[in-house]
């Protein structure tokens, strides 16, 4: 990637945007095995906004029964996806 500044991480913003696609081997996970999203970089950073990589993952989880996921976020934009958290059966939310 690249990045030799520090600042370069703060500067230059990566969007994997078939994040999404890769989620269909949660159906293989094991019931009740948590799933932890956000734990190296919070998923409502502003490009959350326009580019909607947690969204797309989120409607992929909600659509396997059993999965826990974990939400770490400090970022009010989490309650554009408030309809969408209820369709998944377990999750915790940390701020």
């Amino acid at each position: 990637m690249e990045m030799r500044d520090g600042v370069d991480f703060e500067r230059k913003i990566y969007v994997k945007q078939q994040a999404a696609c890769c989620c269909g081997r949660l159906a293989k996970s094991e019931r009740g095995e948590e799933i932890a999203i956000g734990t190296a970089t919070d998923p409502y950073q502003p490009a959350e906004k326009r580019f909607e990589v947690t969204r797309g993952i989120l409607e992929e989880v909600a659509q396997h029964h059993g999965l826990k996921i974990g939400i770490v976020t400090k970022s009010d934009l989490i309650q554009r996806d408030i309809e969408l958290l209820r369709r998944v059966p377990s999750i915790i939310l940390y701020s």
